[in-house]
Order: C-alpha cells, then sequence, then structure tokens
C-alpha cells in the first residue's frame, strides 16, 4: 500500500470516529414539577423513585431534575407552562379552565367517584377511551399518568356536619371556584381562599368550615383549628402528568418508550391507591389527636346530594353546551355509568 493510500483511509477512519473512539451518546436533561409540594406521598414514593428508575435505565442518558410545585411555576400556570413550553415536564390538573377542559371537567362531577382507586380508574379510562376528553389532555402534552384526588372532607370549626342544615348561615372555605355553587346549594357562603392561608382563616374567623381534601387536616395542619372532620365524598381532582410537546419531540424512540412504559395505566392506578392509604393514615393521625371523624350515612350523604342535584345538572349542562355539546345529557349520563361501572376502594354507591 503507498503511503499516500495509507494516509487517506487513515484520515478516512479519523473523520468516521473509528479513530478517535465513538461518540458520547447525548444526555437529554429536563426538569419535572410535581403537582405537589414537601413530602406528599406522591413524591416519596412514585416520582422521585421514578426518576432514579428513568436515569438507570437509560444509563444516564434521561435525567429529569425533580422541583416541588410552585418551584418552578405557580401551580395555576403549570398548563400554560407546558404548552408553551417553559415547563418540560410538570403535574397538574384542569380545574379553573373551563373554557379549555370543558369534556374532562364532566368527569369531576358532584359525588362522581367516592375515592381515589375508583377516580384514578375512571379518569385513565376516560382519557383513553373518551375522544373529546383526550383531545383536550393532549393539547397540554404528551399525557403519561391520570389520576384522581382522594375523598373531600369538610373541616368544622362549629361542630359537626352531618347535614346540609347544619351549614346554614356558615362561611365556608374553598380553594377552587368550582366548588362555590355546591357551597351555596348547601346554604352555606362560599369564601375562597389560598391553600397556605387556611388554616389561618379558620383561627380568625374568616371560615367558619373548610370544604376541601381530607389530608388537608395533617398536611396544612386544619386540625389545629377544626375539632370535627365530616367525610364527605363530593368532590374530586383529575390530575395529570404531561411532557411538553418540545421536549417529546426532542426526545429519541427509545427514551420516549422508557416514558411510555413506567408510566400509563399502571401507574396512575397505583397513584389512586396510594393517595388512599395516605389519607386513611391520616385520618387515623386526626383520631389520635382527639379529632372527631365524622362518617355519613346514606341518608346523611343522600341530603347533601339532593340539595345540589339540580345545580349540578343545571351547571354541567350549561357548561357543556357552551363548550359546543350537541347532546350534553348525553355526556353527563356516559360520565356517571362510566364511574357506576368503575370500582373504588370504599363501598359500592
Amino acid at each position: 500500500m503507498s503511503k499516500s493510500l495509507a494516509a487517506v483511509l487513515a484520515l478516512a477512519l479519523f473523520l468516521s470516529g473509528a479513530g478517535a473512539g465513538a461518540a458520547e451518546p447525548r444526555t437529554y436533561r429536563y426538569n419535572f414539577q410535581s403537582a405537589y409540594a414537601g413530602p406528599h406521598v406522591l413524591n416519596t414514593q412514585m416520582y422521585l423513585p421514578w426518576l432514579d428508575e428513568l436515569a438507570e435505565k437509560s444509563d444516564n442518558r434521561l435525567i429529569l431534575d425533580y422541583f416541588m410545585n410552585g418551584a418552578l411555576v405557580r401551580a395555576e400556570d403549570i398548563v400554560p407552562a407546558l404548552m408553551n413550553g417553559n415547563l418540560d415536564l410538570g403535574g397538574a390538573g384542569p380545574d379553573g379552565r373551563a373554557d379549555q377542559f370543558i369534556h374532562t371537567l364532566t368527569f369531576m362531577m358532584p359525588y362522581i367517584a367516592r375515592d381515589s382507586v375508583q377516580a384514578s380508574e375512571l379518569y385513565w379510562q376516560a382519557y383513553t377511551t373518551v375522544p373529546e376528553v383526550k383531545a383536550e389532555l393532549d393539547r397540554v402534552g404528551k399525557i403519561l399518568t391520570v389520576w384522581g384526588s382522594d375523598r373531600s372532607g369538610l373541616f368544622s370549626t362549629k361542630g359537626p356536619i352531618l347535614s346540609p342544615s347544619d351549614l346554614k348561615g356558615k362561611k365556608v372555605l374553598i380553594w377552587n371556584p368550582s366548588q362555590a355553587a355546591q357551597v351555596e346549594a348547601w346554604g352555606a357562603t362560599p369564601v375562597p381562599v389560598a391553600a397556605l392561608d387556611t388554616l389561618r382563616a379558620l383561627q380568625r374567623g374568616a371560615g367558619d368550615v373548610f370544604f376541601g381534601p381530607l389530608p388537608t387536616g395533617v398536611a396544612y395542619k386544619l386540625m389545629n383549628a377544626a375539632k370535627d372532620v365530616t367525610i364527605l365524598p363530593a368532590s374530586s381532582m383529575l390530575m395529570f402528568n404531561a411532557v411538553s410537546w418540545n421536549v417529546w419531540n426532542e426526545l429519541p424512540p427509545d427514551l420516549q418508550q422508557l416514558l411510555v412504559d413506567s408510566t400509563g395505566h399502571e401507574a396512575s392506578v397505583r397513584s389512586g391507591r396510594l393517595l388512599y392509604d395516605a389519607t386513611n393514615k391520616d385520618l387515623e393521625t386526626m383520631r389520635r389527636v382527639g379529632i372527631s371523624i365524622h362518617e355519613l350515612t346514606p341518608v346523611q350523604e343522600g341530603a347533601f346530594r339532593q340539595a345540589e342535584r339540580q345545580m349540578t345538572v343545571d351547571n354541567w349542562r350549561a357548561a357543556l353546551k357552551s363548550g359546543g355539546s350537541a347532546d350534553p345529557d348525553a355526556e353527563i349520563r356516559r360520565a356517571y355509568d362510566m364511574a357506576d361501572a368503575t370500582p373504588g376502594a370504599t363501598d359500592a354507591r
């Protein structure tokens, strides 16, 4: 072989990478903001182990940096941040954005799910089988998991709340605007409050009762003010984890598949079970410090349902109609029929 030919071959090998070693695989690093703050059960038992699993199974090619809710963007800004690419991955819910999620919100009607086990299965089925719901959520990003919040309750500083009549004339603190009509139907006055201000509002008399998730009794220390807690599965929040489409389209197929394989239906249902078990532990914690936990009889719960029944139908029918639904009543029936066919952890309705 001539010296000139050998030189050409050596140069070709170098340019192809063979002479200098294979190129290092690219590392894809993004941020992930949880839907929850602090040592929430889904943060500690789902998300942190999941991020470690992704790094290990991808040989550190996929790294997600973990942030608690609010660390990068405010909770109410997560959906637009995902849609415009300002957040890579995140957990969020559609509440407060009725114009964007009108069909999805139908699956959050009062009493549609009794607990997070039922809600998580129902919401995953809604996402995967109801085209209108899938279209709404897919506008946010690539959906990885869909789950539901656990049981709600009434935290009272004014004695037990066992019927709507016990709420008449009282001020009820709420986090979400969608709860206002429910509270009014019970004869009470809804008072919007920020989550972190709830305890102070109860202590200072700005509200007599708080209507919201049962775990807030421990997480937000509401048991320091409210001495009676009524379990009332009157509201359920659909939540989801999504990847912004900018990030999703940048990922190679094998890393996309890794994300799909590690989430989906199994992770959604597990989220619901973890939330349910955590709520039970919180209820026991409250009992141990002297909080009275009231479980309503079917007749007592029925009184709450009846008080708001017409409001529920009227509000959702009007919302669906304004959103372009051709048959709002059929959509409402479909949501409740799917819920009735979905088992939960607590007794069937």
